[in-house]
């Protein structure tokens, strides 16, 4: 597994990214186990945003991992974020 400068701990970001995702899914769904929040548009677009720059701080936090693992080279590097930002 490559990487590892931040002892993989950009990861813990991908489980809030995961948790918030799962919030905005399951919003007014009942579950076996537990009914989820209530939360009106306006607070669901606030989670939507969150994902967005999360998941860019998570891009960005691996693809800095990567390069000062010299698992990328700075080339890459900015290949890589300069593709990301693009979509």
């Amino acid at each position: 597994m490559s990487g590892g400068h931040f002892e993989y701990k950009h990861h813990y970001m991908q489980d809030i990214i995961d948790s918030i995702q799962k919030e905005i899914d399951c919003n007014n769904t009942p579950n076996e186990e537990w009914y989820y929040n209530n939360f009106n548009a306006d607070t669901i677009q606030t989670f939507k945003e969150a994902l967005y720059h999360l998941n860019n701080a998570y891009n960005y936090a691996h693809a800095i991992d990567y390069l000062l693992c010299w698992d990328t080279s700075e080339d890459s590097h900015r290949k890589f974020l300069s593709n990301l930002f693009k979509k």
